[in-house]
């Protein structure tokens, strides 16, 4: 392991298991300190990145005790479900930078392979389940291996899961050896992507360049004043500016289409069958907001009395309100004027968002817009 690794692996057990580490003493307990940047910078990327491998790995798991007998219950099936709910949620928060290991060697649309050609992920993960009715199960999990994004990650998950009929025990265990293999093969393949996915930002050269370069006895100055801080800075704000338009334009946008023609944009949804594409987007803006917030490391160098920081403060606050007010979505029922109106301003949010970091922030911190960043580093 290089010397930025293990830097980087220390701060990440120092975060994670920082609630373990209380004195038994009866004293008086010190004073919180503040996290230096290092530790905040490990958890804005790494730890929600490890969060999802963790519950990925515990999705695997789940699948493999419940098919153990190739019988499913209705509770092991209420089980599947909502433990596919919390790896959603745990991606939604994790894919928040996009660039670099999140977008290399295509990792992010094999774990969410969104937007896609309405019907895509149903006609393929249908195709595999009739595939996996007559295979065992490692040529089931070579399928997905060797397959399209389509049927590697959540949304193939949502359409086994929670497709019509999907309610039915009777109609699962008519086919319980297809959904078994299937699913495993899926959630797998899901939980590999995962701990691929967290070993590649644990790696990233730009993050333990930052990390490694303040540690050398020769160069004493913060880690916010380094030449490598500045270029990770830069990483990461651009990857931030890439999702806030995937965001707007991919998630809010499918939101738009569905209040003009409810019944015929339903199924370009994220996640549709489930309908828990609207708590995916509410978690990812809520993500957003965390890395862009006034405490952040990511805008570390701008002044406190910048009027920047204070527009950026209130954009993410009317972002915030709004995201908490997301319809639920179900079954191609309209949406009312109350949530349409919501739907709009986060639009607007969003779009101001974006021009406030490109045009305002960016060049206050010294950094430029990268129009290449969803190519990755």
């Amino acid at each position: 392991m290089s010397k930025g690794r293990q830097i980087t692996a220390v701060a990440l057990c120092a975060v994670m298991l920082s609630a373990g580490c209380a004195s038994t003493e009866s004293v008086s307990p010190p004073p919180p300190e503040v996290p230096d940047l290092q530790e905040q910078i490990v958890r804005l990327s790494l730890s929600p990145m490890k969060q999802f491998e963790v519950e990925a790995k515990g999705f695997t798991e789940s699948w493999s005790d419940v098919c153990q007998d190739q019988v499913v219950q209705q509770k092991e099936l209420a089980t599947l479900q909502d433990k596919w709910r919390i790896v959603v949620t745990s991606w939604a928060r994790a894919s928040v930078f996009s660039v670099g290991p999140t977008l290399d060697d295509n990792r992010k649309v094999r774990v969410s392979a969104w937007p896609v050609r309405p019907g895509l992920v149903d006609k393929q993960t249908h195709h595999l389940l009739g595939q996996a009715s007559s295979l065992p199960a490692n040529e089931v999990a070579r399928l997905v291996h060797q397959g399209s994004a389509a049927v590697q990650g959540l949304p193939a998950l949502d359409f086994l899961l929670f497709a019509p009929g999907s309610e039915r025990i009777d109609q699962i265990n008519k086919q319980s050896l297809a959904f078994c293999h299937a699913g495993l093969a899926i959630s797998s393949y899901l939980h590999e992507t995962s701990a691929t996915l967290f070993s590649a930002w644990e790696s990233w050269p730009v993050l333990n360049a930052a990390q490694s370069e303040s540690r050398q006895l020769s160069d004493p100055r913060p880690l916010k004043e380094t030449p490598a801080f500045h270029r990770l800075q830069d990483k990461l704000l651009n990857g931030l500016l890439s999702q806030i338009r995937h965001l707007n334009r991919d998630g809010v946008g499918s939101l738009f289409d569905y209040s003009n023609d409810p019944k015929g944009k339903q199924r370009n949804l994220h996640y549709p069958y489930s309908q828990y594409g609207t708590d995916s987007l509410k978690y990812s803006l809520e993500a957003l907001s965390t890395a862009l917030r006034s405490d952040s490391p990511l805008i570390t160098g701008l002044a406190e009395d910048s009027a920047h920081r204070s527009a950026l403060n209130n954009r993410i606050n009317a972002l915030l309100e709004d995201a908490g007010k997301l319809p639920i979505v179900t079954n191609g029922q309209p949406l009312s004027p109350e949530d349409v109106q919501t739907i709009q301003n986060l639009n607007l949010h969003l779009e101001g968002l974006y021009t406030l970091l490109e045009s305002k922030l960016l060049p206050e911190l010294g950094l430029t817009v990268d129009f290449n960043s969803e190519d990755g580093d």
